[in-house]
């Protein structure tokens, strides 16, 4: 089962490098990872967080709010945590003719990595390239 002291590991760079792990918090982000199939390894939540939530088959465990709190790093939205499996690599391949890619190099703040990620995906593209002096993604 997931434990508190992994979840607070994991806002660390080295820590989510070393266990293969990332944290997705808040509700919409939450719902929206279920419903891509991505592996979730477990989740955290309150108990009014968890309703109308499909979590079946899914390692939970529920917390008292003030508890989620501490441990999830956003201001708002910390009533649902997952702790979800980051991949071996990034999905790859060569660039299809006429495909769009947008190529990053040096976005070493994430809230920019997050801004470009959301502007690249409402304009239909569908490959990002980050260069190594780039924040990571996850």
């Amino acid at each position: 089962m997931i434990g508190p002291s992994l979840v607070r590991s994991l806002h660390h760079k080295k820590y989510r490098d070393r266990e293969g792990l990332f944290l997705v918090q808040g509700r919409k982000l939450v719902e929206e990872l279920l419903a891509s199939g991505w592996p979730v390894r477990g989740m955290m939540a309150t108990e009014e967080a968890v309703a109308g939530l499909e979590v079946a088959g899914l390692p939970l465990q529920v917390l008292p709010a003030a508890e989620l709190k501490r441990l999830g790093t956003l201001v708002t939205g910390n009533e649902l945590v997952a702790v979800v499996e980051r991949p071996d690599e990034a999905p790859g391949g060569a660039p299809v003719a006429g495909e769009l890619v947008l190529a990053l190099d040096g976005v070493s703040d994430p809230g920019n990595m997050g801004t470009l990620l959301r502007i690249a995906d409402w304009f239909g593209v569908r490959r990002v390239v980050c260069g190594a002096g780039c924040v990571e993604v996850w």
